[in-house]
């Protein structure tokens, strides 16, 4: 194993370092020596962060996963997971802003994920994803609000009601 190189002399530490040297009781000794350990152990540290560093970048696919173009989109999956799962909720809850604003997001992103180099086609996916399904809502939200669809669900509901009514007379 080589020896560690330290590139300052004792003393040139710090304030603190300077402090103790300058003092002879054992305390300031012993405590200048806790300082050089622990910076020892800070550099070792450091070493061997750059050792893992170098072998995760070694490899194509860790790098990869240990990269922002994975991470980035795996985070923001939720997203169009949410989105797909509202397909399944009553229309009325819908948010008309708020859906076309994902839709213009999504599709603004979809663009930068193929702008950017590398491609980023994992996040190109995610939006792709969440575009689709914010389209999807943004048809049931107009369907339900301004094509009438509110007004055929309260009449069948008035309808189930009024045969209930008649089943029960």
């Amino acid at each position: 194993m080589k020896p560690l190189r330290v590139p300052f002399r004792i003393g040139q530490i710090g304030d603190c370092n300077s402090t103790c040297k300058e003092s002879s009781s054992p305390s300031a000794s012993l405590l200048s020596s806790v300082h050089l350990l622990s910076l020892i152990a800070l550099f070792k540290m450091a070493a061997a962060i750059k050792a893992i560093n170098a072998k995760i970048r070694s490899n194509k696919v860790l790098d990869y996963v240990c990269s922002t173009h994975f991470w980035g989109p795996a985070s923001n999956f939720g997203i169009p997971i949410a989105a797909v799962m509202d397909t399944q909720k009553d229309p009325e809850i819908i948010s008309g802003n708020m859906t076309g604003t994902l839709v213009l997001y999504s599709a603004i992103f979809m663009r930068y994920a193929l702008a950017v180099t590398p491609k980023n086609y994992l996040l190109f996916g995610c939006h792709a994803v969440n575009f689709s399904a914010q389209l999807v809502q943004g048809y049931r939200y107009m369907n339900y609000w301004h094509w009438g669809g509110r007004e055929a669900k309260l009449g069948a509901a008035a309808k189930e009601g009024q045969k209930a009514a008649e089943a029960a007379a």
